[in-house]
């Protein structure tokens, strides 16, 4: 095709003169780059021609997009030129305005004299120099001769903006999820949206060579990139709205490795010259102050600093310039100074070889600077540090240097109770400041039943037994409430005793009703009012059979006959249980359900014995199981792993380990939220325990090994969990028909793949989650994954959401068509046909029901 094409225009070959060019080409600026350019008079170009262009343009990462009609704007201003062997299409250094589609031949792109790459036929090079209007960053050299499409800068443009004005919403989109860019002012969003160039990569495509000028800032879309450098991978970058490049930007240094894409990715790039009109000749502090602040927003402390603190302390910080290898933090650093390394890292220069990347913040007794040894700390690379004393700290949040992470802390603790979770941060803070702390030894009386009632208390650290009557009614852990009765009565109904040492946060009644925030304790007070009660067994009457879940047990719907309240009635037969450890096991189980207070767990009501069986009387959820809406929508798998992933952070701050992450324990209520059920095989594990129990289906390899495993094996399952609801069926080719040794073994061999390449995003998260303990990610690794970025998970957890969209589910429930005192007599009558092994018959269940 190139050859016919070429040849008809050889009959009439010239060198373009300078009046010729200057109206697509702006000779004068180019004189020097066209000088070795033999252009021909080209006639009008035929259909496979421009079918040829068309392709050429499809493939290159700034047109994928570009459509037919895009094309046809083109056309006319494309001219066809030729070069001969080892001639220079353009030299490193040029001005630059010309983009090249390869129409024949071999070239070679060198940068300071060295190849780094060899592009032919229908490739297409030169749109750099373009997008920046500089000069050029590469040499051009034709290896044979070669003929080419030659584009001017202004049509370049005028077409690339076009395809851009068409994903305008969502360039403006990837700005405003970028949380580096979160703390700009809107207009400035907008500006940049409109300066910013869409690229689309194939897997493997180079995004960012080893030595270029670094005058580009780039966020990534979706997809993952690599850096790397003499070709051993750095690291990964896979969140959505992250930016890079920034470093070289800011310090005016070559980029020191290779960026690739790994897999399809999609990146925005915005150029220096277009950062620098929006933002003035002061853009690098611009940039610096956007660093400190996107840093100060994601340290686990600071952050819970007030955002105009935290913007007020970025636009006071100094910038400090360290060339590499040169002195940052000395042996005796006087921690007087909150530091943000902006640009590049610090590595300590002793035994620790601590290293802290950009990003980091080090300051008022956080965990950086906890972390610090007495060594020197070294500048890695050209670094920039953001400085400001504590005192200047101190006056803009008025808050002594040595209470904030003290206050900080508590401000941590206090979002994580449930009671609070729907109020507001300054809430929050304004009750962390007004609230008083108390220690108790171990047995002491905390209030007693018909003492004035004039506060909450949450436990901070042990455990506080509410009794009544000589009979205790729950234990109540750390990050839970009691006394919430406070706003309603004036007297305690039960008092309160420590079980051991423990530590309070009390929070006055008159502080709660002055915070516009304590409508929300309502939902909390009336969920409580309905479990915290003394329920008899005999003013129950069994209106429904429920499904049955756990083996052995058998689920009723029962109404309790003083208030027509329904709850459900666990019945667990006293022959189910084999001996000693069965009956323990039990009792172990009641005590971890009375430790729990999650709005997403089913709260144990009551408990008791009869003769022949045990029982348990729950907290009742209208729902069905996980099953019932497996497979499901990619947006409500992500409300469903959010919310479960915040029950496992809830247990695991208890330290308890679940074990038992799968569908059937997943009971999915009216309103579409998850409710954990079944904890037969929950445990209080401190640091590792070896224990083999829980459904193989959803079993982490090292319970499977047997080598010890931590509460992390829950995070595994709820992988599987995640897999299952996205496709229907099970990972590593397991099926429900499978023997238990042979899922084990598949298990173990960890071959994971995907039916289907559509939820790419959700795969990543599934890999991160379904991989060795030491790097499966937690609840905080799934809420930062970029699969979660349109998700407000503060909205979500405060249930502030519209749940239309939720499936609905199908209620497992059977009415009785016989009286409840019928199905009463029937159960008794089936448990009595049983034999109870002596050991049981024997256990003292009175010291424990």
């Amino acid at each position: 095709m190139g050859a016919k094409c070429l040849g008809r225009a050889k009959e009439s070959e010239t060198i373009m003169s300078s009046s010729t060019t200057e109206k697509d080409f702006d000779s004068n600026k180019n004189a020097e780059e066209i000088k070795d350019l033999i252009f021909l008079n080209n006639e009008e170009l035929n259909d496979l021609s421009k079918k040829f262009i068309f392709k050429a343009l499809k493939s290159n990462h700034l047109f994928k997009d570009i459509t037919t009609e895009d094309v046809s704007l083109i056309y006319k201003s494309l001219q066809m030129c030729v070069v001969e062997t080892q001639k220079f299409v353009f030299q490193q250094g040029q001005p630059g305005s010309l983009f090249f589609i390869i129409n024949s031949g071999m070239v070679e792109i060198q940068v300071d004299g060295h190849k780094r790459e060899v592009l032919t036929k229908e490739s297409c090079f030169g749109e750099t120099a373009l997008l920046g209007d500089s000069n050029r960053k590469s040499s051009a050299i034709a290896l044979s001769k070669c003929s080419f499409w030659v584009l001017g800068r202004q049509k370049f443009m005028e077409v690339l903006k076009k395809m851009l004005s068409r994903n305008y919403d969502k360039i403006r989109k990837v700005i405003s999820k970028a949380s580096f860019f979160s703390s700009l002012a809107e207009n400035y969003k907008d500006l940049l949206a409109k300066v910013s160039i869409l690229h689309r990569y194939e897997d493997g495509e180079t995004i960012i060579h080893e030595g270029d000028d670094g005058n580009l800032l780039f966020i990534l879309n979706f997809g993952t990139i690599v850096f790397m450098r003499n070709s051993q991978e750095l690291i990964r970058i896979s969140n959505e709205g992250v930016v890079f490049g920034e470093s070289c930007l800011l310090t005016g240094f070559k980029r020191t490795a290779s960026c690739v894409s790994y897999g399809i990715s999609e990146i925005l790039s915005i150029d220096q010259k277009s950062l620098q009109k929006i933002f003035g000749n002061g853009y690098k502090d611009i940039l610096l102050k956007t660093i400190a602040k996107h840093s100060l927003l994601t340290d686990p402390h600071l952050s819970l600093l007030s955002k105009n603190s935290i913007i007020t302390i970025s636009d006071c910080m100094k910038w400090v310039n360290f060339n590499n290898g040169s002195l940052v933090l000395s042996r005796n650093y006087t921690k007087n100074m909150l530091k943000v390394v902006c640009v590049g890292n610090i590595i300590s220069n002793g035994p620790s070889k601590i290293k802290l990347p950009a990003y980091q913040v080090i300051g008022f007794n956080n965990k950086n600077e906890r972390g610090l040894k007495s060594e020197e700390y070294l500048a890695g690379g050209n670094t920039i540090i953001g400085e400001l004393e504590n005192t200047e700290v101190e006056k803009i949040i008025g808050i002594k240097s040595e209470n904030l992470f003290e206050y900080l802390e508590t401000l941590k603790f206090m979002k994580k109770v449930s009671i609070f979770k729907q109020f507001s941060l300054e809430s929050i803070r304004k009750i962390s400041e007004g609230m008083s702390k108390a220690k108790y030894k171990k047995q002491s009386m905390i209030f007693d039943i018909g003492s004035t009632s004039d506060s909450i208390m949450i436990v901070k650290s042990g455990i506080v037994e509410i009794v009544k009557d000589n009979k205790p009614l729950r234990l109540i852990g750390k990050y839970d409430s009691f006394g919430e009765r406070t706003m309603r009565e004036k007297y305690r109904s039960a008092s309160a005793f420590t079980n051991g040492g423990c530590e309070l946060f009390i929070i006055s009644k008159d502080l709660l009703i002055d915070l516009p925030d304590n409508r929300y304790l309502k939902s909390e007070l009336d969920r409580k009012k309905y479990y915290q009660k003394e329920l008899k067994y005999e003013n129950l009457e069994i209106v429904g059979k429920l499904t049955e879940i756990e083996t052995g047990r058998q689920r009723y719907c029962a109404k309790n006959l003083l208030d027509d309240y329904v709850y459900e009635l666990i019945i667990i037969p006293k022959y189910s249980l084999n001996d000693y450890d069965d009956c323990m096991k039990l009792i172990r189980e009641k005590e971890i359900l009375l430790q729990l207070d999650h709005s997403l767990i089913i709260k144990i009501v009551s408990s008791g014995k009869i003769d022949r069986f045990v029982y348990f009387i729950r907290e009742y959820v209208k729902g069905g199981t996980l099953n019932s809406v497996i497979p499901s929508t990619e947006e409500y798998c992500k409300i469903i792993i959010l919310y479960l992933s915040s029950v496992l952070e809830y247990l695991h701050e208890k330290n308890i380990v679940y074990r038992e992450i799968n569908p059937d324990n997943i009971i999915i209520g009216k309103n579409g939220l998850p409710y954990l059920y079944n904890f037969k095989n929950a445990k209080v594990v401190i640091d590792r325990t070896q224990t083999k129990v829980g459904n193989p289906f959803y079993m982490a390899p090292e319970i499977i090994q047997g080598k010890g495993y931590t509460k992390n094996i829950d995070y595994w399952s709820l992988g599987i969990v995640l897999y299952e609801m996205l496709y229907g069926v099970l990972p590593f080719n397991m099926n429900s028909e499978d023997e238990p040794l042979e899922v084990c073994d598949k298990i173990v061999k960890g071959n994971l793949n995907f039916p289907q390449k559509t939820f790419e995003a959700a795969n990543q998260v599934i890999s991160k989650l379904l991989t060795n303990c030491k790097e499966r990610i937690d609840s905080e690794g799934i809420k930062r994954h970029y699969w979660m970025s349109n998700i407000e998970w503060e909205k979500l957890i405060n249930m502030d959401v519209v749940n239309d969209e939720f499936p609905k589910i199908n209620t497992e429930f059977v009415r009785m068509n016989t009286s409840s005192s019928t199905e009463i007599s029937i159960l008794f009558k089936n448990i009595s046909n049983y034999s109870i092994q002596n050991e049981v018959k024997k256990f003292d269940w009175g010291n424990y029901f």
